[in-house]
């Protein structure tokens, strides 16, 4: 069996969506996991690279981005929106 040249070329075609699966999701883990003082989960992702699952999993444990539950923004998306009290004019 003759090795081929293109074989490297589509090999590269897999890897590089995986990779960029993995690099995306192993920097939300340890962003958030440094943002919440988790030093053993912080640790744990910078030594052991499994494509983003162990990240995946922290994520939806602890309740961070993308998995926290949406909070109901007002008119600019900066806080939420409380109507104004009907009273007495003034």
């Amino acid at each position: 069996m003759a090795w081929d040249a293109s074989a490297p070329a589509h090999l590269m075609a897999y890897l590089i969506p995986i990779i960029a699966w993995s690099v995306f999701w192993e920097g939300l883990g340890l962003w958030f996991s440094a943002k919440n003082g988790d030093r053993a989960w912080f640790a744990f992702f910078l030594l052991v690279h499994l494509a983003g699952i162990p990240e995946i999993y922290y994520l939806r444990k602890r309740r961070c981005w993308p998995f926290s539950p949406r909070q109901p923004s007002g008119r600019d998306g900066s806080r939420p929106f409380i109507k104004p009290k009907k009273g007495p004019a003034r």
